[in-house]
């Protein structure tokens, strides 16, 4: 089994979908499971390092397609 340090080492290898898909699931796992005090601080941890990656995979979208839009802006 992965470590927290060693599963949000992997984040950045992810997709979109599947960092959404390891949220939901990490998510649900608190919310369903009673494995005492540490595992849910490691949960959150890694649930939080996901948000942050998902946050920041929707920035850098919102730029592509404003970029996408005023250069095609320009073209009409």
């Amino acid at each position: 089994m992965s470590t927290t340090s060693e599963k949000i080492k992997n984040i950045p290898h992810l997709s979109f979908e599947d960092a959404l898909k390891h949220l939901e699931e990490t998510v649900s796992t608190m919310e369903n499971n009673d494995n005492g005090l540490d595992a849910v601080i490691d949960n959150y941890e890694y649930g939080v390092a996901l948000k942050k990656y998902l946050q920041q995979k929707l920035s850098e979208a919102k730029l592509k397609i404003e970029k996408i839009s005023s250069e095609s802006d320009t073209l009409l």
